[in-house]
């Protein structure tokens, strides 16, 4: 099985580091243009995280879910306007360190 199989929303960047691993070094637009010329996509294909469908992943949100109507709504704070993003996209920042 290869890499782009097993992990189908890698991004080129992971590809790259991962294959450096291997002792193989290529350019972003090099494999950007590979990928072009084999007709190979690298958008997501799915809303949701992959780990999501782990049966303990899936075991721990379900315990999530039931928790949520236990909690105290009087003990409840709720912030606005932090600047934090929501977007959870993965991205190259967040890379290990080479």
């Amino acid at each position: 099985m290869t890499l782009l199989e097993t992990s189908p929303d890698i991004t080129i960047e992971e590809l790259r580091h991962s294959l450096s691993k291997q002792g193989l070094y290529f350019g972003y637009g090099t494999i950007r243009r590979f990928f072009e010329r084999h007709k190979i996509t690298r958008k997501k294909k799915t809303a949701h995280a992959t780990e999501q469908d782990r049966p303990e992943v899936l075991k721990r949100r379900e315990a999530w879910r039931e928790s949520q109507g236990k909690l105290d709504r009087d003990r409840l704070v709720f912030i606005d306007e932090t600047w934090a993003s929501t977007n959870m996209a993965r991205n190259a920042w967040s890379l290990p360190p080479r």
